[in-house]
């Protein structure tokens, strides 16, 4: 028994040590340049480096599926089931869908009390926001 405990730890350790030896010695190797290859969409904007994408967002609070469409140069979440969109823009504002399809215009960076307990409360009064923001 004595015989295969040594020979057991003397071959994991050989293992082991060859295996950190080729480790360490592939670090003088050049790149592998395939690994960074990439694809272009046709959706891409070469000028932005955004795509545009349509994204199709779990159920809502309402019960709806929705397609959200996110122009280039955005950024878009979820938050309480509640689709935002942020883009850049040359004013700052927010714009509140609700589920009447009444457009609320806010021409500050903030939500009030009421807005945000519908979202908070996820009572599917509010179906998407979208904030424009400067540059």
């Amino acid at each position: 028994m004595r015989k295969f405990t040594f020979l057991f730890l003397f071959l994991a350790l050989s293992s082991f040590v060859f295996s950190q030896t080729m480790v360490i010695n592939n670090f003088e190797e050049p790149q592998d340049t395939n690994f960074w290859k990439y694809e272009l969409s046709t959706n891409a904007d070469p000028t932005l480096g955004f795509v545009n994408d349509t994204y199709s967002s779990s159920n809502s609070v309402s019960g709806n599926k929705n397609n959200l469409t996110i122009p280039a140069n955005s950024l878009a979440f979820t938050y309480c089931q509640v689709p935002f969109v942020y883009s850049q823009s040359d004013e700052n504002k927010i714009t509140v869908y609700t589920k009447n399809n009444a457009q609320i215009e806010l021409n500050k960076l903030v939500l009030d009390e009421d807005l945000s307990n519908s979202i908070f409360n996820r009572d599917g009064n509010i179906e998407k926001i979208t904030v424009s923001f400067s540059k």
